[in-house]
């Protein structure tokens, strides 16, 4: 049971950013809550690479491979990392931009001011 726990870490974390997107108004809550989502996919797929007892995937003579982690899962993780880290910032500079404009950052407020 032990070697789920960081599954269940995974699953808890989606769900927290499922309900700060969902449920708070608050944009930088939202922003919050997708940041936890991506987060949680993250640890999942490096959870999934990983391998009990697995070496680095580099043989030479003195050192021959008998298990390796799969490296290709570490390196679309941190393709994922940067990619996410500038659709936040993107965000965060959206959402500051429309405090500047409606000094209120409820999401509700927003889009009706936006309607009007």
């Amino acid at each position: 049971m032990t070697a789920n726990y960081p599954f269940l870490f995974g699953i808890i974390f989606f769900a927290l950013g499922v309900y700060g997107i969902l449920v708070k108004k608050d944009l930088f809550k939202m922003i919050f809550g997708i940041c936890l989502i991506g987060y949680s996919t993250n640890i999942f797929l490096v959870l999934l690479g990983f391998v009990e007892g697995g070496s680095v995937p580099i043989e030479t003579a003195s050192h021959p491979i008998v298990v390796a982690v799969d490296p290709l899962v570490q390196a679309l993780i941190l393709t994922a990392i940067v990619i996410e880290f500038a659709i936040v910032m993107l965000m965060i500079c959206m959402v500051i931009r429309l405090f500047q404009i409606e000094k209120s950052t409820d999401g509700n407020l927003v889009a009706t001011s936006i309607n009007e």
